[in-house]
């Protein structure tokens, strides 16, 4: 919802709803297919560096993998990725396997699913590993400055009484402190990140914040 509204795809934001809490979140991995002549991040930004707009981007344009791939580009000056509209993750799996596109981003619980199927993660854009992706490394790691993790927020009805959006999110509080919510969040390679009250209502200030110029590079492509 915040990349399309600041992307002006929508004509609603989140402050139009009242915000709840945040739970869990994941970050992406920049992926290639296993025999893709980029070895790892340095290859293929160099390369869309002296080859500008010739290496093709599988995005779903002015969504979370577009916006992901805008963020990879602009860590390394000078390089540009031809963006082509695919969709999303199953999407970009078949046009990688085909060899339609060069590269593109999962989120990492989609990586997961698809990397013993033909898939090489180069980096995954986090402040540090995934524990159960211990050999994949950071952009970061790899010289380049590019985070980007998405993650869930929940929200209710503008007008919703503040009694029942704190009922809510203390429940939501609690849930995630259950075995089957923690065994259900391994799975998916998500982890918890949760917040509410005013730390929620801050932080998504500041993640409009950062993506609002991403977005922005995105309406011009």
């Amino acid at each position: 919802m915040l990349s399309r509204q600041a992307a002006g795809l929508s004509d609603f934001g989140y402050q139009d709803f009242e915000p709840v809490a945040q739970t869990v979140g994941f970050c992406v991995v920049a992926s290639v297919k296993s025999d893709s002549p980029y070895k790892t991040l340095s290859d293929l930004l160099k390369a869309a560096k002296s080859k500008p707009d010739s290496i093709v981007f599988g995005a779903n344009l002015g969504a979370l993998n577009h916006m992901a791939g805008l963020t990879l580009q602009a860590s390394s000056a000078g390089s540009q990725f031809r963006f082509v509209q695919i969709g999303g993750g199953a999407k970009n799996f078949a046009a990688l396997k085909g060899g339609h596109t060069a590269v593109t981003t999962f989120g990492a619980p989609v990586y997961n699913k698809f990397r013993s199927g033909g898939v090489r993660g180069l980096a995954i854009l986090a402040n540090k590993r995934h524990a159960k992706l211990p050999n994949l490394p950071t952009a970061k790691e790899q010289g380049y400055d590019a985070n980007f993790c998405i993650e869930n927020f929940w929200f209710a009805p503008k007008g919703t009484p503040l009694q029942a959006i704190n009922h809510f999110s203390n429940a939501l509080e609690r849930a995630l402190e259950t075995a089957a919510v923690k065994a259900w969040l391994e799975k998916k390679f998500s982890t918890p990140s949760f917040l509410k009250g005013q730390a929620f209502s801050s932080k998504l200030e500041a993640a409009y914040k950062q993506i609002l110029p991403i977005a922005q590079r995105a309406k011009k492509k």
